[in-house]
Parts: structure tokens; sequence; C-alpha cells
């Protein structure tokens, strides 16, 4: 086994893959699954699905195959939004991974409509984040209505959301930058970032 293959085995075994999905997202999840074990060197990588709801028979799916199933909590006061529906949880749990995986040196969060085509998107996220503590991907491409051109529809609701958390002048700034898609990415159970983010 070369130093790379032994590297990468060695951090496979102290990292988790993790996701959320309720009922309605069950089929995507079967696939999710599906593409990650399809590459043999993900033979010893954990998955956990958090549970927002699925329902009995799934959950059941779920352990047969050796998937662990958490049910996250509300991890926010949500007290001033009542009616937020359940599957919200995927949202809100996500800068709380390191409470839930303290035995894990790095989580990835992919969302469950993701599919891996080739073992070395995995591979990046891993080794990201081992040397920089925290990766994820910007949303760039030419064809991005939110990156590029005149302030459209899409520019101007990302504009007000912006605008209602942080005032006008960070709005102003950040609608110059690219998104960064909270659906996949990597970090160091131990980096500052998880903190920040909750606090945020």
């Amino acid at each position: 086994m070369s130093c790379y293959s032994l590297f990468w085995f060695c951090n496979m075994a102290k990292t988790v893959v993790v996701t959320a999905a309720n009922s309605d997202y069950f089929h995507l999840l079967k696939d999710w699954l599906a593409s990650i074990a399809g590459f043999p060197e993900f033979g010893n990588l954990d998955c956990c699905v958090l549970d927002v709801g699925l329902n009995g028979e799934q959950r059941e799916w779920f352990k047969a195959q050796g998937i662990r199933t958490i049910e996250p909590a509300w991890d926010f006061d949500v007290k001033r939004c009542p009616d937020l529906p359940h599957y919200y949880k995927a949202m809100t749990v996500r800068p709380f991974l390191s409470r839930y995986f303290p035995e894990y040196a790095t989580i990835i969060w992919l969302d469950a409509d993701i599919w891996i085509q080739n073992p070395s998107y995995l591979r990046d996220y891993v080794l990201g984040a081992e040397r920089y503590g925290f990766v994820l991907t910007p949303e760039i491409d030419r064809a991005y209505s939110s990156m590029f051109g005149e302030y459209n529809k899409i520019r101007l609701f990302h504009h007000s959301v912006y605008y209602k958390n942080f005032g006008r002048a960070v709005a102003d700034q950040l609608i110059n930058y690219p998104i960064l898609n909270a659906g996949a990415f990597a970090a160091q159970r131990d980096h500052p970032i998880w903190s920040i983010w909750r606090k945020t």
C-alpha cells in the first residue's frame, strides 16, 4: 500500500459522511448511499442519516443496511417561528454537527440529492479539510444569474436576505461574492468555523 493510500485509508476511518432526509427524499437517499457504496475505497467510511421525517419502514431499511439514523433536535430557539416544518431541521442542524459527532475527526455534509460519480469528489473534501480545516464549494458559473449580470430577480432576492440579516452595507458587499453552497462541505470537528457559524 502506498503512503498516499495509507493516508487516505486512515482519514476515512476518522471521517463520517452525514446527510438528512424525510420520507419524500428516501428514494434519493438510497441512490446517495449506492453512489458511495459503489467505490471500494469507501468501504470503511461511516455514513449517518439525520432523520427529519422518515417513516418506520424506512428507518428499518437503514438499520438493515447498517446505517445509523439520528433524529436531530431543534438546535436553535424556534419559538418565534412556530410553523417551521419538521424537515427544516436539516438546515438548522448543520452548524451543530460537531456536537452530534464527537467521535470523528472530519465531518462531511452532503445533501441527500447528491450523486457521487467519481471517488476524487469525496477525497478532495477529506484531504481539503485535513489540510485547511474547512472546505466548501462556491457556486460559480457563467450561467448563474445570481452571480453575473444586471440586478435580476435572483440577485435582488439574495440582496434582500443579506440586508434583512446583516444590514445594507454588508448586503452591498456580499452580493458581489459567489454563494457558498452549504449542501456539500467538510470540516475538522475542532475547527472554529462551527462556533462562528452557530453564533451567526
